[in-house]
């Protein structure tokens, strides 16, 4: 528990603020919460999870509905039998003013995965619903530019290959069904090449296309093409670079066409 506004770091900007719901904004004032974590026999993990969101804010989420409180709570199921895991979660998110549930309906979220690590080959895939109300904080992905998406249903996988000690291929894909509207349907593949160098030098070639379909007629594309290079400086501390061209389209029109060059100095303590 702790107090989590009014942080600020030398520049007067919030140190590690978040917000009470990613669109309403209002920054998080309070929390608390707890996690239990318990083995199951020799193979298996339970682990529980709560926290409580508070703002001094009260938010209008509709008319007349008011929130100042966001209770986010769930658990997870982990199981391995040598190098297949099996995974399940289950999380659910309470809007709602003081003791007063405002929002307790579709905001929920349930994700099955299966992984398999064989050394030189693995894979990992599986299936997840959000609903278009789930509002816990975090990161659980993105499709294309949309990142912690609700709203959708759908499998998802990756697997990779070594083909060498230096050279892995690896692969990915999504494919979702938007729930409020079953006719829009989002699908995506991701391929690259990452190479280990000489003296900690990593090399990295990928690719993404991905778009929206209505009624199976494309929509908005996305394709994204990188190429990065790592070098490492230290022990501790590596320098990184990246150029990410981008290729966009909505409705068939180009609409974001060009290049983006950014660096890194990674410092570990």
């Amino acid at each position: 528990g702790g107090r989590n506004s009014d942080r600020d770091t030398s520049q007067g900007s919030e140190l590690n603020g978040i917000n009470l719901h990613s669109e309403l904004g209002s920054r998080v004032d309070q929390s608390l919460g707890f996690t239990l974590d318990t083995p199951l026999g020799d193979n298996g993990e339970l682990k529980l999870n709560y926290i409580m969101l508070d703002t001094n804010d009260v938010v209008e989420i509709e008319e007349d509905d008011y929130v100042n409180r966001n209770t986010v709570y769930g658990g997870e199921l982990h199981f391995g039998f040598g190098d297949l895991k099996l995974m399940g979660s289950f999380s659910q998110s309470d809007l709602g003013y003081n003791t007063d549930a405002v929002i307790d309906e579709m905001n929920t979220a349930t994700h099955g995965m299966l992984a398999y690590n064989g050394g030189n080959w693995g894979f990992k895939g599986g299936y997840r619903e959000i609903e278009e109300y789930f509002s816990a904080p975090g990161d659980w992905g993105r499709l294309a530019t949309w990142y912690n998406p609700v709203g959708i249903k759908g499998a998802h996988g990756t697997a990779w290959y070594k083909l060498n000690n230096t050279v892995t291929l690896w692969g990915a894909f999504d494919d979702v069904e938007y729930i409020p509207d079953a006719d829009w349907e989002f699908k995506e593949i991701r391929a690259g090449l990452n190479f280990k160098l000489a003296d900690g030098k990593r090399l990295g070639l990928s690719f993404e296309d991905s778009g929206w379909e209505y009624e199976g007629d494309e929509a908005d594309q996305y394709r994204w093409y990188t190429v990065s290079y790592d070098q490492s400086i230290g022990e501790n501390s590596d320098l990184f670079f990246k150029y990410t061209f981008s290729d966009l389209e909505n409705s068939g029109e180009t609409s974001n066409r060009g290049g983006l060059l950014s660096t890194q100095v990674r410092i570990k303590f």
